[in-house]
């Protein structure tokens, strides 16, 4: 992890010297996010962010964590956003891209999965030959499940099979352009056309007003006319509710949110219906899922395919 930021900050012209890690924080605080953004490879250096193995503390990948059972077994709350991929620069975009056709998908498979894998692919996350239509949201769908859903729900199965079985959820409300945001950094970036990766933050900490009035942080600033819908607010409070119990009671509401599982993978849908009802669903990533499995697709193939 340090030597990945400290090869962010080299680039950055934020380097330091051994007893700081190589990185230079005060440096680092004063670059705008305009230049940060165009000042590295974003997903060959960001994307190298992950789970560091050291023996100690994480003696294992996690996912063998949880397939041999080896976790504390305490309860637990997991889940996804409905469309991860978009709120993790694939669209809308961090850097710079250009609207993508179906052949500039095909074409890109092609390269990075061969030609058979390529074809399922595209038939699993189908893109639109239109002209003038942007399959820029097809290729986040891709991302969002290889590097989150996917992993995600793998990790609540393999729990399940040792008696300790999540709550999942699969957050799906994303509310208007204005009031679309990921926790603080929300109003710098375009509004997510979806429920994208980090949208539910705010939702659990009941920070949605505050946000709207673009407060004064340390983090990014925010600019917006955000009028919070009555819908967003009333989720709020059902959100904070649920994490709540949780957190007094050691358990979500049942038979309301069953625990996941195989063969049901029961997750909450949470969205504006969820106030008044808690709706669940099953299998809600599991077609998808398991074909990209069958093909032997996972999280490592993300830096091939951006």
């Amino acid at each position: 992890g340090l030597k990945n930021m400290a090869a962010v900050a080299k680039q950055l012209g934020c380097d330091g010297d051994v007893e700081t890690g190589g990185v230079n924080l005060t440096c680092l605080r004063k670059i705008p996010a305009e230049r940060f953004m165009s000042g590295v490879s974003l997903w060959t250096e960001m994307a190298a962010f992950g789970s560091v193995v050291d023996g100690d503390i994480l003696p294992k990948p996690p996912l063998q964590l949880a397939r041999d059972g080896d976790f504390n077994k305490v309860p637990v709350v997991m889940g996804v956003m409905e469309r991860e991929g978009d709120g993790l620069g694939a669209y809308p975009p961090m850097a710079p891209t250009i609207p993508a056709t179906e052949g500039d998908l095909e074409c890109t498979f092609q390269e990075v999965f061969g030609m058979e894998k390529a074809r399922t692919v595209m038939d699993i996350f189908p893109a639109n030959d239109l002209a003038g239509i942007d399959n820029r949201p097809v290729f986040s769908a891709i991302i969002g499940d290889l590097l989150m859903a996917c992993p995600n729900r793998k990790i609540g199965l393999e729990m399940a099979k040792h008696d300790n079985a999540p709550w999942f959820y699969v957050f799906q409300r994303h509310s208007t352009p204005p009031c679309s945001y990921m926790d603080t950094n929300g109003f710098d970036v375009d509004p997510m056309p979806s429920a994208g990766h980090g949208i539910d933050v705010p939702y659990a900490f009941g920070s949605l007003e505050w946000l709207a009035t673009n407060p004064k942080t340390d983090g990014p600033r925010t600019n917006t006319s955000c009028n919070l819908p009555a819908v967003d607010r009333a989720l709020e409070r059902k959100v904070m509710e649920l994490w709540s119990i949780f957190a007094k009671t050691g358990a979500m509401p049942y038979p309301a949110w069953p625990r996941f599982r195989d063969p049901e993978e029961t997750s909450l849908k949470i969205g504006i219906a969820s106030p008044e009802h808690l709706d669940t669903e099953e299998g809600h990533f599991r077609g998808q899922c398991d074909a990209l499995d069958s093909m032997g697709l996972g999280a490592e193939s993300l830096l091939a395919l951006v």
